[in-house]
């Protein structure tokens, strides 16, 4: 019969394990530098017509399809197409106010809170924070400022801005189906966006960890 020593030794050896269990949980997890990620020739994009890349409803848009669907836990379709139904009714504001943009431009910025609201309760993860972030931040905000022509020439850009992020959010779902089945294929995805992602050591879950570790904070 064991006696109350070794009963009490295996109690203590059970609770360091449980410690260890939890302590692992707990570690810091890395995160994208947003910076770095901005910076990327696999992610950056101007909306402005004169700046457009040949790639960016293409390559551009596929990268992005392969990031948000593999980074941390993944985005589900249904949360993706939310925000473009989101943006969607507000280009219909946008028409409907059309000498006004200054009109909408509350509700375009409100996306952003939106946005990173739904990254907290965990239904979202970064990839598409920065990419409304990124798209957004290249309205121009200042259209008081200056002449009447100046106002009108940048309603006129913004309304733009806005017209091509719509189609790249719209090339992105395009690719978004692929990106979903090739959570589970890992040569794909390495194929798919060689050089904008670093595989993660043969692991045997591709779709964990895969991320460029040149992209995380240091």
């Amino acid at each position: 019969m064991p006696n109350k020593n070794q009963n009490n030794n295996r109690h203590h050896h059970n609770n360091n394990n449980n410690n260890k269990g939890h302590n692992q949980d707990k570690s810091p997890k890395q995160e994208l530098d947003k910076e770095k990620f901005s910076k990327s020739e696999h992610f950056k994009f101007d909306l402005t017509a004169e700046k457009l890349k040949p790639t960016i409803f293409s390559d551009i848009a596929k990268n992005w399809s392969l990031m948000i669907a593999n980074y941390d836990k993944g985005v589900k379709s249904s949360q993706l197409r939310l925000f473009y139904n989101e943006a969607l009714k507000l280009e219909q504001e946008i028409i409907k106010n059309e000498d006004n943009f200054e009109k909408v431009l509350p509700f375009i910025n409100a996306l952003k809170f939106k946005v990173f609201y739904a990254k907290r309760r965990g239904l979202v993860n970064e990839a598409l924070v920065i990419f409304i972030e990124q798209s957004l931040s290249q309205i121009n905000h200042n259209q008081n400022e200056g002449s009447q022509n100046k106002d009108e020439n940048t309603c006129k850009d913004n309304k733009e801005v806005f017209k091509n992020f719509l189609y790249l959010f719209e090339a992105i779902i395009g690719f978004y189906d692929d990106s979903n089945e090739a959570k589970n294929e890992t040569e794909n995805l390495k194929e798919s966006c060689l050089k904008a992602f670093k595989e993660a050591s043969n692991t045997k879950d591709p779709s964990q960890n895969y991320q460029d570790k040149n992209l995380l904070m240091e």
